[in-house]
């Protein structure tokens, strides 16, 4: 009954977002509401999402924040990235759309003068710009090559100097094996490997610092400087350019438009990815056999 309950909540909220275009075109006060105060249009537009997003992970993991955990019981870095670029991109979607509709954009007819101030483009043209779709792409990759690095590092073996690390760090407990060396035992909880990964025994232990915190058996007990800087460039970017699309949706002037993107601020958000890949790969690589 839970299951279904959250099922069906779950397709309630999607169906809300296309649902304020709906609105917007069938009902005048919706109309005027979203003439008046666009910049709360898109406020609920991002909330509607992020109760999908919710219901979604209570469906997959049991935890409101279920999406961001992996099949290592870690909660990902690069699924953050890419849940935060893509509530921009929905909740924008579904609020231009639908504030669009409810300025009355449309082509004009041939011949006819459009009234002074009147939006003149089609209102399903928001206009995406080519480097933001890059951007779009870039975060789609990222997911992408994360899933591909942490399925080698999962079939990966330990190497000794990589079990040491994790005696020391304390992931790894031991005990003498009577001829005075120490023997592997077992995992410290709440740790358990996947190949070469430091993940959790269970889901119920992911935890926010797994999102700066390493993730090989070598580094799994401090923080990893790439995963840092990631974070850091992912949250700024995103941030500053939900202030731009903020200021854009409250322009009463004409319609709803994505904004434009710097060519040079994707480069160094690809480097800022490579390098968090960079070393996600190459420890996995140096702590095998």
């Amino acid at each position: 009954m839970k299951d279904r309950a959250m099922g069906l909540l779950t397709t309630a909220v999607i169906l809300a977002l296309p649902g304020m275009t709906l609105a917007a075109d069938r009902s005048a006060w919706v109309a005027d509401r979203l003439r008046d105060d666009p910049g709360w249009a898109w406020v609920a537009a991002i909330v509607l999402v992020a109760i999908a997003g919710v219901t979604l992970g209570f469906e997959k993991r049991g935890r409101w924040d279920g999406l961001l955990i992996d099949e290592t019981n870690r909660k990902s870095l690069s699924r953050l990235q890419a849940i935060v670029w893509g509530t921009i991109v929905v909740s924008g979607i579904a609020t231009g759309l639908a504030i669009n509709v409810a300025r009355g954009c449309a082509e004009p007819v041939e011949g006819a003068t459009p009234p002074e101030g009147a939006c003149t483009t089609p209102p399903w043209d928001l206009h995406y710009p080519e480097q933001f779709l890059v951007l779009v792409m870039l975060s789609a990759a990222v997911v992408i090559l994360a899933a591909v690095v942490n399925g080698a590092n999962a079939s990966r073996t330990l190497n000794a100097k990589t079990n040491r690390s994790a005696q020391y760090a304390g992931i790894l407990a031991t005990q003498p094996n009577g001829h005075g060396a120490d023997l592997i035992d077992d995992m410290v909880a709440p740790f358990r490997f996947y190949g070469v990964i430091a993940g959790k025994d269970h889901v119920d232990h992911a935890s926010w610092n797994d999102i700066a915190k390493g993730d090989i058996g070598s580094n799994a007990a401090y923080l990893d400087v790439a995963r840092v800087q990631f974070l850091i460039m992912t949250l700024l970017v995103a941030g500053a350019y939900a202030v731009f699309f903020l200021r854009e949706v409250t322009d009463p002037a004409g319609g709803v438009t994505f904004p434009a993107f710097d060519a040079g601020m994707n480069t160094l958000l690809g480097i800022s990815a490579a390098a968090y890949l960079g070393v996600k790969s190459v420890l996995g690589i140096a702590a095998s056999d």
